[in-house]
């Protein structure tokens, strides 16, 4: 591509020295150059250059939209790509580079739009379903995504970034055999795709292959050295091998890429904590936690770190704040109420129980933690009662409350 803008600069230049001027079409086909090369600045410029030349020509209108858009200058973009499908409105691909400004504006429902309306004017335009299928999945819609990448490989079978894209579509849905089989195939047509590495890695790793999953990141990272999720996925392989130094080192490659992943922070949180440094872990936890006010995991894996250093009362408001987000999510009641119990708190403690054996009958540990704080508080046929529920569930332990408190 270098060497194609070289030539062409030298074509035009040549041309200016004998006093020819430019025309728009030579603007444009230098812009589209330093478009495939990915210098949206230069390329803006050059079709800027063909519409001051020719303000009718759309495409090199579509051209500086889409350039804009890469450059982050989205209402540019919208504005460039409006005034293109003014000149012609029945030109599909018009609409789906519009819908794709909508999709990185943070509109996909907007994009949706224009992307069914560029396939109603070209039902073969398989960019436009990809791009549909982009806008479903930014909407978190990976089942509808995976529809639309399916119907743009139909209509063309070479197209790598939709093999990757449904592959993910398919991570995402749970389906990781066939999603690492579409990551395969992207592979076999483009060997130097990093993302494609980085989730055919990720389905190795749902899929317990912990070696070959280390094997794609590392691939991927040797590929783009500033792929942070790679490193993020390998530092979760490392960690699942109990690897736990290594697992740190690609934690700390992913934070230094890309500091607002709060899962990076957790991670390396955990690790720290497992190597012995729960103080170090609980700075990475709060971290996290100011990256999402609402992390449900980080505020649980605080709590249990505080626990480590004998602070239970922060134990106890992080788990309180976990369960004021997900209220109904018995595990943390469970975990509070234990808690709880540990620090004589009877009463607390039998609250929580109680709404997790209101939930759930059947919870065993629930059932023997509510007869224990129910004895506690002095309800001792109330506990006896809970303590035969947790002994016919299957806690040998129960039956010994039993026998030692309990009327035969």
């Amino acid at each position: 591509m270098r060497i194609l803008i070289q030539i062409l600069l030298f074509s035009f230049l040549a041309q200016a020295a004998f006093g020819q001027v430019l025309t728009a079409r030579n603007h444009f086909m230098l812009a589209q150059a330093r478009y495939r090369s990915q210098a949206y600045q230069l390329a803006a410029e050059e079709f800027t250059k063909a519409l001051d030349r020719d303000p009718n020509y759309a495409n090199a209108w579509i051209g500086r939209g889409l350039s804009n858009m890469y450059l982050g200058e989205y209402t540019e973009a919208l504005r460039d790509c409006n005034k293109a499908i003014n000149l012609f409105p029945n030109e599909p691909l018009y609409y789906q580079s519009r819908g794709r400004v909508k999709t990185a504006m943070g509109n996909p429902k907007g994009a949706i739009t224009d992307f069914e309306k560029a396939i109603s004017l070209d039902s073969a335009c398989f960019k436009a379903y990809f791009s549909l299928g982009e806008a479903y999945l930014a909407l978190g819609n990976p089942d509808e995504a995976e529809k639309d990448f399916s119907r743009a490989l139909s209509l063309d079978p070479k197209f790598v970034m939709a093999w990757k894209c449904r592959g993910e579509s398919r991570l995402l849905r749970g389906n990781y055999s066939e999603a690492r089989d579409d990551l395969a195939t992207a592979l076999m047509i483009d060997a130097n795709f990093p993302e494609a590495w980085m989730l055919k890695g990720k389905t190795n790793i749902e899929l317990g292959y912990y070696d070959q999953a280390h094997e794609d990141e590392s691939t991927a990272i040797k590929l783009d050295p500033e792929l942070a999720l790679a490193f993020y996925y390998r530092g979760t392989v490392n960690q699942y091998l109990g690897e736990y130094v290594l697992a740190v080192q690609d934690y700390n490659s992913a934070i230094d890429l890309d500091k607002s992943k709060k899962e990076s922070w957790l991670m390396r949180g955990i690790c720290t904590r497992e190597m012995g440094d729960a103080k170090k872990a609980a700075k990475d936890f709060s971290t996290a936690i100011r990256r999402d006010k609402e992390y449900v995991q980080g505020y649980v894996e605080r709590g249990n770190t505080m626990i480590m250093l004998e602070k239970p009362r922060k134990a106890e408001k992080d788990f309180s704040m976990a369960i004021e987000l997900d209220q109904k999510n018995l595990d943390l009641r469970m975990l509070r109420g234990d808690l709880l119990s540990t620090l004589a708190d009877f009463q607390g403690a039998s609250r929580d129980y109680d709404f997790v054996v209101a939930k759930d009958p059947e919870n065993a540990r629930a059932q023997f933690g509510l007869g224990n704080a129910k004895y506690q508080i002095g309800n001792i046929a109330g506990a006896c009662e809970n303590w035969h529920k947790a002994n016919d569930l299957g806690i040998p332990e129960a039956m010994e409350k039993i026998n030692s408190f309990c009327i035969k």
